[in-house]
């Protein structure tokens, strides 16, 4: 069941000459209860396309519907109560009030729809966060992961049907990072509330159930996470590379369609990551075989060169298009094809 559906979502900036396109048609959709991550690069609209979702900000035209109700459709005082009681949202940099206590932070949302809070939920939630002991201390009492437990806490209490996270590990260290995204996919296994997380991190986005990359204010890809595998750019195919193909098996990754590995690499490399994946998926070797292509630059593209991130699995289309966006000089690339299933 769809609790979220984005209809040709588009937002400019300025008008004229100065114009900027922040999203281009953007249109997906949501099931009640799944957790999806968005990524993408800094400016390609991942956190304007957040802010529409949460009736943060205002689209030039298209449509959000959250439980079949237009949001934008709205009086201004009716969406924000909307946005409230239906809407938790988790930020990067916590958003704490500092005269308050973890407590009266987490109950807050409530507070301002007068409502009563439910105590023996809040109990829950101090325990599930680890937060009891610290349940009367301010924000400055607390360190940076503590914080954006309260956050957590915060976007619960109301029990919305939706969960939007903002780069919810941008501010803390990798140790606490793992906890917080710990703690995220839990309440949303345990609540069954829909999680959708903005991220650069190629290892959060992995986590999720579906993954969508922005790019230039358009989807580029999206799909269950079986159909594709995203790891960083590197000079050559390392042990790295490898160890994150068995953790993407580990979660349940399968293997199918095309996959374009947007860096150098050696025929001997890429036999190497041929013969890995065989031994993870369990493959038949006659249907795997990598293509050496030689890319040529975009000439419109302005980038440093460092080149797109990732290699996507099952979207051979897309794979060729940003084949011929990487980087600004020629530099070979291994194409894996596997004639296989997905399941």
């Amino acid at each position: 069941m769809k609790l979220l559906e984005i209809q040709k979502l588009c937002k400019t900036y300025g008008s004229g000459e100065t114009a900027v396109q922040a999203l281009k048609n953007v249109s997906f959709s949501v099931q009640r209860g799944e957790y999806v991550a968005i990524v993408g690069e800094s400016g390609s609209g991942k956190s304007t396309l957040l802010n529409m979702i949460g009736a943060l900000d205002t689209p030039t035209s298209g449509k959000v519907l959250i439980d079949g109700r237009d949001t934008f459709s709205m009086k201004d005082k009716k969406r924000t109560i909307f946005r409230r009681r239906n809407i938790g949202f988790i930020f990067q940099a916590f958003n704490l009030i500092p005269e308050l206590t973890v407590e009266q932070n987490i109950i807050f949302p409530l507070l301002l729809d007068y409502q009563k809070p439910d105590w023996d939920y809040l109990e829950e939630l101090l325990a599930v966060l680890n937060l009891n002991e610290r349940r009367n201390h301010l924000p400055s009492q607390l360190s940076g992961g503590q914080q954006q437990r309260v956050a957590i806490g915060r976007a619960l209490i109301t029990r919305p049907s939706l969960i939007l996270a903002d780069e919810p590990t941008g501010n803390l260290d990798s140790k606490n990072s793992r906890e917080i995204m710990g703690l995220l996919r839990a309440s949303n296994e345990k609540y069954k509330q829909t999680l959708i997380v903005i991220t650069h991190d190629e290892e959060i986005a992995l986590q999720a159930k579906r993954l969508i990359r922005i790019e230039d204010g358009k989807i580029c890809i999206q799909g269950e996470k079986y159909e594709m595998l995203m790891l960083p750019p590197c000079t050559h195919i390392k042990a790295k590379t490898l160890a994150r193909l068995e953790e993407f098996v580990r979660a349940g990754g399968r293997l199918g369609g095309e996959a374009l590995l947007p860096c150098r690499v050696i025929e001997g490399e890429a036999s190497d990551l041929c013969q890995r994946i065989q031994a993870l998926f369990g493959v038949d070797p006659e249907k795997l075989r990598a293509d050496f292509l030689k890319s040529r630059p975009d000439p419109d593209r302005k980038t440093g060169g460092r080149g797109q991130n990732g290699l996507c699995v099952g979207t051979g289309l897309q794979g060729q298009r940003r084949l011929r966006r990487t980087g600004d000089a020629e530099s070979d690339h291994a194409l894996l094809h596997y004639a296989g299933d997905r399941d």
